[in-house]
């Protein structure tokens, strides 16, 4: 591959947003809990404290501070979202041998922690097989799970993702070295926040229009990728590669309810794999949102989701 070809794609593969001119309130910082390895693990709360119990676990290049994006359903709802940042990102430190399981075992600990005995889960992007590992891995904590644009293992077709995201996942299955560069661009663009928004509309209309329309949903995403590496690029790049190895649990033992929210204008996470889930685990029901991308699907139908975990059925 040439190496102008690549750094069009690498280019590419940047996720714009918009500039930040309409700021979110200012979140707290999160707060920490300290694992016996020595290890930081830290989270933020959004809704009422004495709401339902929802685990907000973000995508592959954000934190907890994502949650954000669902205050207001939560407020609404009477839910307490409790959103992790995962190891290596935002303010939890690095675990180099983690996985999906270890990261069960993480909330299993933060559960006990806040003294929560029960819970349901959201996992968003990468967010979403990391759900699926803690309600495979904790059968008696976890009650229902949503995934909304949840990513897939390597046996799911990559049909509809948009060019970049298939580099990307290409260099994940059988190219570190290039999926660490990758990852760092992905790093730099957040520089240029406009750059990411011209870019970013061209593969995602339905994202560009949410951040146009609501530049402060931009912002705050702006923000809470840029906290995901303040870090360093290590964990996100572990991640991204994890998506595609060995799970360290079977679908067949997810037994909760699982409702699937897939955008059929997502560039990143194409319809497909939500049907490819939808086969596979025992109890799911797939939820096509018409028009809506990786973002935009989130944001519009937070109230929807957060439904689906009381038992409400979500009115698409």
């Amino acid at each position: 591959m040439s190496q102008p070809l690549l750094a069009c794609l690498l280019t590419l593969s940047l996720l714009p947003l918009t500039s930040p001119e309409a700021k979110p309130p200012a979140p707290e910082s999160p707060m920490t809990l300290s694992r016996p390895d020595g290890r930081s693990l830290a989270w933020r709360e959004v809704g009422p404290p004495e709401g339902r119990p929802v685990f907000f676990f973000h995508g592959g290049a954000d934190t907890g501070l994502a949650a954000q994006l669902l205050l207001e359903a939560a407020e609404t709802t009477g839910t307490r979202i409790i959103a992790p940042d995962r190891p290596g990102f935002g303010a939890s430190s690095a675990h180099p041998e983690r996985g999906l399981r270890s990261w069960a075992s993480d909330v299993g600990v933060l559960a006990d922690h806040l003294r929560v005995a029960r819970f349901d889960l959201i996992g968003h992007s990468g967010g979403g097989p990391h759900a699926l590992a803690v309600a495979a891995l904790l059968p008696d904590r976890v009650d229902r799970v949503a995934l909304v644009a949840g990513g897939a293992p390597k046996d799911a077709a990559p049909k509809g993702m948009a060019l970049p995201f298939r580099l990307n996942r290409w260099f994940a299955i059988s190219s570190p070295g290039m999926q660490r560069r990758f990852v760092e661009s992905h790093r730099s663009g957040l520089q240029n926040p406009e750059r990411f928004l011209s870019q970013w509309g061209r593969m995602s209309r339905a994202d560009g229009a949410l951040f146009v329309d609501q530049p402060e949903v931009a912002s705050l995403i702006i923000e809470e990728m840029t906290q995901a590496y303040s870090g360093g690029i290590d964990g996100p790049a572990l991640e991204g590669r994890l998506y595609y190895q060995d799970w360290g649990f079977e679908l067949g033992e997810v037994h909760q309810k699982v409702d699937l929210f897939y955008g059929d204008a997502d560039p990143m996470a194409p319809v497909g794999w939500g049907e490819y889930f939808e086969e596979r685990l025992p109890s799911a029901t797939l939820h096509i949102l018409a028009g809506e991308g990786h973002f935009s699907g989130l944001v519009h139908y937070a109230r929807r989701i957060l439904d689906s975990l009381r038992a409400i059925e979500p009115a698409l």
